[in-house]
C-alpha cells in the first residue's frame, strides 16, 4: 500500500467516517482497485469531495472535478477541515466539465461515484477511459434501473439490507446535497452490454443498493513496468485494435457475483 500522504483531523475524521449512503457504501471497491505505485488520481463529480480525500490516502495528487461551483466550495471547505495545511496542496478542486475540461495529463486512477448517468453514457466511458494513463485504472460506481427478474431480487435484499445497515455500526445516514438525476436513463442490463463493448476485460458488478461498479484496466504497453506489476488483482484488459484506447469490442468482460 502506498504510504498515507496526509493526516486527518480525528474529531472530523470521526464524523466523516460514520457519513453512509448507498454512493458511500460502495467507495472501498474503487479504493481497492488502486494500481500499486499510482501516483495520480482523477475524481469526476466530485461533489463534497469525499472520494477524493479518501483517494488522497493512497494517492500523492488528486484532482476533484465538478461542474457545481457550489459543490467545488463544500470540498475546499471540507479538505481545509479534514486534510493538515502542509498537505493540502495534494487536492486540487476544478469547476468544469469533464466531457470537455482540457486536462494537461492523463491520470494512474480516474473514479467515479453517481455521475455517469449524468453524462452520455457510452460518450462518458470513452471520455473517462480516454483519461486513465496506460496500466491504470477505471473505477465506476454508477446507478441504473432495475428491468428484470433478478434486478428484482437485488432490489428486494437492498431494502432489508438498508435497513439494517442504517441500525447497526455507529452509521449515520447521510443526504447529500448534490444534484440528482432519477430515474436513470440507462438500465442494468444496459451499462453491463456498454461494458462489453467499449471496455473489453472490464469487470462488472451488480450489487444489491441499486448501484453497480465498473473496474477496467488500460492496457499498458508491452514490456512496461506497467503492465507487468499485476497490482491490483484484475486481469489485464485485453488490447483493443488501437493500443490503450477502448475501442466497441465483442470481447466479453468478466462479471463478479454480488
Amino acid at each position: 500500500m502506498a504510504t498515507r500522504h496526509h493526516r486527518i483531523v480525528q474529531s472530523q475524521a470521526t464524523t466523516e467516517s460514520q457519513r453512509w449512503n448507498h454512493n458511500i457504501h460502495y467507495i472501498p471497491v474503487l479504493v481497492a482497485a488502486i494500481p500499486g505505485g499510482a501516483r495520480t488520481a482523477l475524481d469526476v463529480g466530485c461533489g463534497d469531495g469525499l472520494l477524493a480525500r479518501r483517494l488522497h490516502q493512497r494517492v500523492e495528487q488528486v484532482t476533484g472535478i465538478d461542474l457545481d461551483a457550489d459543490q467545488i466550495a463544500l470540498a475546499l471547505a471540507a479538505s481545509a477541515r479534514t486534510v493538515s495545511v502542509d498537505e493540502s496542496d495534494g487536492i486540487e478542486y476544478i469547476v468544469g466539465d469533464v466531457m470537455t475540461h482540457p486536462f494537461a495529463t492523463t491520470f494512474d486512477v480516474v473514479a467515479t461515484v453517481a455521475t455517469l448517468h449524468h453524462l452520455d453514457t457510452e460518450r462518458g466511458l470513452l471520455r473517462l477511459a480516454d483519461l486513465v494513463a496506460p496500466g491504470g485504472v477505471l473505477a465506476i460506481e454508477g446507478l441504473a434501473r432495475s428491468t428484470t427478474v433478478a434486478d428484482g431480487l437485488h432490489d428486494m435484499a437492498g431494502t432489508v439490507l438498508t435497513q439494517v445497515l442504517k441500525r447497526t455500526g455507529g452509521r449515520r445516514y447521510f443526504e447529500h446535497s448534490a444534484p440528482v438525476v432519477w430515474p436513470p436513463k440507462d438500465s442494468f442490463s444496459d451499462i453491463r452490454r456498454l461494458s462489453t463493448r467499449l471496455l473489453p476485460g472490464s469487470i462488472y458488478r451488480r450489487h444489491h443498493l441499486w448501484r453497480y461498479t465498473l473496474i477496467w484496466r488500460k492496457p499498458a504497453p508491452v514490456g512496461s513496468d506497467r503492465g507487468d506489476r499485476g497490482t491490483t488483482g484484475l486481469p489485464a484488459s485485453t488490447p483493443s485494435s488501437s493500443p490503450g484506447t477502448p475501442r466497441r469490442s465483442p470481447s466479453g468482460n468478466r462479471s463478479v457475483p454480488p
